[in-house]
């Protein structure tokens, strides 16, 4: 099976080894780490090195999810892979309309509905209900809700987002 990096997405990051039999301790970056099953085939992503794995193991802890992966059989193998990313390709995702990957989202240009640049979605962090985009232009920082009285147009062929603001968005 053959693929481009660049059809790939991250799911999750490895944040640590965890126990004696190369388990992995994995902070999800999106929502749809959760539909990746074990027996799935995925790619495990470390500097310039990307292979292709299966996900033998998966359970929820806390925030996080310890995994195992096949061919990790022990702490030391685990630990190689510390801040490596797991992905899967982006055609194997379910997306629902109007929802989006966080790769997609990243480096797109904000703009307000009256033609304002804000700036460029930097990062993404999640709240108990919604999506923030950490919005960076020079020296300024925007944190932007990713609710619909705000997100007005998402268009990545044109690669920006037009946002409504709302008093006190942009103090």
């Amino acid at each position: 099976m053959s693929f481009n990096d660049s059809e790939l997405v991250a799911l999750a990051v490895i944040v640590k080894e965890w126990g004696v039999k190369g388990e992995m301790k994995v902070l999800p970056l999106s929502r749809n780490f959760t539909s990746v099953a074990p027996g799935s085939c995925i790619f495990l992503s470390s500097l310039h090195v990307t292979e292709k794995v299966t996900l033998e193991a998966v359970k929820p802890h806390n925030r996080f999810f310890i995994i195992s992966l096949s061919g990790i059989n022990d702490r030391e193998s685990a630990a190689a892979y510390r801040n490596a990313y797991l992905k899967i390709k982006k055609s194997e995702i379910p997306i629902e309309k109007d929802e989006y990957l966080y790769d997609q989202i990243i480096g797109l240009q904000v703009v307000t509905t009256s033609g304002e640049e804000i700036g460029r979605v930097d990062s993404i962090f999640e709240t108990g209900s919604n999506d923030v985009y950490v919005v960076r232009k020079e020296n300024a920082e925007y944190l932007i809700p990713a609710i619909r009285d705000v997100i007005q147009t998402i268009d990545l062929e044109k690669g920006q987002i037009i946002i409504r603001v709302m008093e006190g968005l942009l103090d």
